[in-house]
């Protein structure tokens, strides 16, 4: 009897897996600067943001369904029954289809949202990570990785993060004959792209990849044991863009602070030179970030007591005003005989709607549809979510609030999530 449990997205565990100074997903960062891991080390801060904990169950979805195809057999239209979200049951349908094409009856072994072991090719103790899903079928490796997003299309062209783990999952004794390795990127969402690409490359390939890898991991260990000095630093726009120390990074600041030598009187896009218009657009989104770290370090620090000149905190726009009861809302509305017309809209009217009928609407003798005490009752039955904290100028005329008020669930931040859930792989899969 096929299995009737629904598929739905499960909480995450990631927090539970810590962080790795090399992780995958991260290639082109400690690849590129090889000071990002020790600054990460010291000062890196993880966080998620909604768009991250969407990816995160989106994937916990994914997982489910691989692992009933690869593991109990069954079949994709039978899995996708038991999918309940209508768009995440299209982006299985793709992801499913993608990892079925890749064997023939069975494949020879597979593995999802395992842990796999990188030590082995950093030459560092106690490093992993999670790839989606990895199978063999015969003398070939096929390395799978959803992507959610629906910004950036990722490219499986020379992808680093699928290629780490290709290296990773050929060096296992059992994965010996492998000679050919397919990596797919699944992105069902990507704008205006195909959803999936592939890339196919050679154990060689890998193999003159995996020396880069290394060299990158002993450059890194190396400015760890002795600190980092300025060459050590190589920012770039996608390096910086989700480094978890981007906040405090030296290099960083100096990349925004070239960006601000500019002219003391700027030209109006519209009368600014072809070049013009390049130099000064080409670090928007540098400066942009540096700004949002500033920003939120400045919030941070007054929440926490400290006076920063020219700031304060104060409370933000007030949430939409709601009953605190709607039923006894109604029968309220009800005793007062407000004609049905007023009233109800399909359903009992809010708080917004009651006061235009205090305010503006009149009855037929010119009166207003609630009169001044019936709105003063209905008030008494209003709630309303106060406004989040805000960071504005000291000249706003708002008071400031008491930083009492302000907890750490209030604070902004920016990082990047992580995307890890349940592991699962079967018995005889290769020992990777």
């Amino acid at each position: 009897m096929p299995d009737l449990t629904p598929i739905i997205p499960v909480a995450d565990e990631s927090a539970s897996r810590g962080h790795s100074l090399f992780p995958p997903s991260a290639a082109t960062r400690w690849m590129t600067c090889k000071a990002s891991p020790l600054m990460v080390s010291q000062y890196g801060v993880f966080t998620t943001n909604p768009d991250a904990e969407e990816g995160t169950r989106a994937h916990s979805v994914m997982e489910q369904c691989a692992i009933a195809l690869l593991r109990d057999g069954e079949e994709i239209d039978t899995i996708l029954k038991r999918v309940e979200d209508q768009e995440l049951k299209e982006c299985a349908r793709i992801y499913l289809e993608e990892i079925r094409d890749a064997y023939f009856d069975t494949p020879d072994s597979w593995i999802v949202e395992g842990r796999i072991p990188l030590s082995p090719i950093y030459g560092v103790p106690d490093q992993y990570g999670y790839a989606d899903c990895i199978l063999s079928s015969g003398n070939e490796l096929h390395v799978f990785d959803y992507k959610h997003g629906v910004g950036i299309p990722v490219p499986a062209e020379r992808n680093k993060q699928l290629m780490i783990y290709a290296w990773a999952a050929v060096q296992a004794e059992g994965a010996q004959g492998i000679d050919t390795i397919t990596l797919h990127i699944v992105q069902p969402r990507a704008p205006g792209q195909n959803p999936v690409n592939t890339w196919t490359c050679s154990r060689e390939d890998l193999r003159a990849f995996g020396v880069d890898v290394a060299l990158a991991v002993g450059a890194a260990n190396e400015i760890m044991a002795r600190g980092a000095a300025e060459g050590d630093f190589t920012p770039t726009e996608q390096a910086c863009r989700y480094c978890p120390a981007r906040s405090s990074c030296p290099a960083f600041v100096t990349v925004v602070s070239k960006a601000l030598s500019i002219p003391k009187r700027l030209p109006t896009p519209k009368d600014a030179t072809d070049d013009q218009l390049g130099a000064l657009l080409q670090f928007k989104k540098q400066v942009n970030d540096w700004f949002s770290d500033v920003e939120a370090e400045v919030f941070n620090r007054i929440s926490l007591g400290n006076e920063v000149p020219g700031f304060k905190i104060v409370e933000g726009n007030k949430g939409i005003r709601r009953w605190k009861n709607k039923a006894e809302a109604e029968e309220v509305l009800k005793s007062m005989r407000i004609p049905k017309d007023f009233a109800y809209k399909k359903e009992v009217i809010g708080p917004t709607r009651a006061e235009e009928l205090h305010k503006k609407v009149k009855r037929e003798d010119g009166k207003p549809v609630i009169g001044e005490r019936q709105w003063a009752t209905l008030q008494e039955l209003i709630t309303r979510n106060p406004g989040k904290p805000q960071l504005v100028p000291a000249s706003d005329k708002r008071p400031s609030i008491s930083l009492a008020l302000v907890t750490e669930d209030d604070l902004e931040v920016i990082a990047d999530g992580t995307k890890e859930t349940t592991s699962e792989a079967n018995p005889g899969s290769v020992p990777i």
